[in-house]
């Protein structure tokens, strides 16, 4: 899914961790860092393993019940003045990187 911005600022107002990830004055660098896992076995997130945004969740998981999938997550990351939700399963993180570039080329291609 892809988002203005700027409106879904608006509709965040401050609140929950879009508000940190995305409207936030300073992008956190989520690319090449490590990623730390906060929460419990059915909901968690997963936040870039830095010491300045440590507790800034990029990646929200929950628990699923079918067999061979850990979990289901949706990565919520900035691209220009848009953002990107991307769901991916939680055993897919590793390459998230490679997920977005995906997203972000395809994006590129549709535009005028």
């Amino acid at each position: 899914m892809v988002e203005d911005r700027e409106k879904m600022c608006k509709r965040a107002n401050g609140g929950g961790y879009v508000s940190q990830t995305i409207c936030g004055s300073q992008s956190v660098d989520w690319r090449g860092q490590g990623w730390r896992k906060t929460g419990d076995d059915i909901f968690w997130n997963y936040s870039p393993d830095t010491l300045s945004d440590a507790d800034a969740p990029f990646v929200t998981c929950h628990k699923m019940e079918i067999e061979g999938h850990s979990g289901l997550c949706t990565a919520t990351l900035p691209f220009g003045n848009l953002v990107l939700s991307i769901s991916l399963d939680d055993d897919e993180l590793p390459y998230l990187d490679a997920t977005y570039e995906r997203a972000v080329s395809m994006l590129r291609s549709w535009e005028v």
